[in-house]
């Protein structure tokens, strides 16, 4: 294989001629949304997501395959697809390049979200220069993320405490028109494990309306679930975060894809 010098080089040349391959819709200008934490709830299939051709982006994603630890870990990604690239038949797969807990460790999100509400699947991925491996998780065979493929530009909360870093988000689950439930959850990376904890949920059940703290097991009133976000988020120093996700039709070229999408992970 040839340095990572000449393979940088190279993508940038193919990216600049804007060469076919890799399918990647993205937003790279969004105006801003509004602040507050609770409007994230939209799912990525209500709005497409858009790609732009201006040539500021890709000279800034040309100049970005510079020799360095980002670089290495995006074209280790590229070159182990056979690692973490998914497709299926009736599921679109969404992907997205982050670095979760600024340590200048990658990580790659590969998820999906169907049924009836925001059941969403994932699977998360970290690279070195060798290789590619799947990273550690809390969730099981059948267990949901909340609604993790949120529309490009939309803000989501997140503190780093000792290390950790974590992230807001929401599930909005349906078992028919008799069922429902909904609520916050918490997304939490460190030391190269994943963790998804439920914090407070609403149910409705034909017709009747119950609210519990996850953390204690506990049943609260309606006015209690509405200050459970500020109330855990008292004290935190919080900031906002916004993702890029991407999909990919031709894995063998989606460099310059994951590239985009990690230059688009910004707080």
């Amino acid at each position: 294989m040839n340095t990572k010098k000449i393979i940088a080089g190279l993508l940038a040349l193919s990216l600049a001629a804007a060469a076919t391959g890799c399918k990647y819709e993205i937003e790279l200008e969004t105006e801003a949304t509004e602040s507050s934490v609770i409007s994230s709830e939209t799912s990525v299939e209500d709005t497409a997501i858009e790609s732009s051709e201006s040539s500021e982006a890709t000279e800034a994603t040309a100049a970005s395959f510079e020799e360095g630890p980002v670089t290495d870990q995006i074209l280790s990604f590229a070159e182990h697809t056979d690692k973490w690239f998914q497709s299926s038949e009736f599921d679109q797969f969404y992907y997205c390049v982050t670095d979760l807990d600024r340590d200048g460790g990658l990580e790659l999100f590969a998820a999906t979200s169907s049924g009836s509400g925001d059941y969403t699947f994932a699977d998360v991925y970290l690279a070195d220069n060798v290789d590619v491996r799947e990273c550690q998780s809390n969730m099981g065979d059948g267990d949901f993320y909340p609604n993790i493929i949120v529309d490009n530009g939309t803000p989501i909360t997140f503190f780093i405490e000792d290390g950790k870093a974590s992230y807001i988000y929401y599930f909005n689950h349906s078992s028919g028109d008799l069922e429902t439930s909904s609520g916050i959850s918490v997304v939490s990376f460190s030391q190269e494990s994943i963790e998804v904890l439920d914090l407070c949920m609403r149910n409705e059940s034909n017709g009747v309306v119950t609210f519990k703290d996850c953390l204690t097991g506990e049943s609260i009133d309606e006015a209690a679930y509405n200050a459970f976000l500020g109330n855990y988020l008292s004290g935190k120093t919080t900031s906002e975060a916004h993702f890029q996700w991407i999909t990919i039709d031709d894995p063998s070229d989606c460099s310059s894809a994951l590239m985009l999408s990690y230059n688009g992970f910004s707080n």
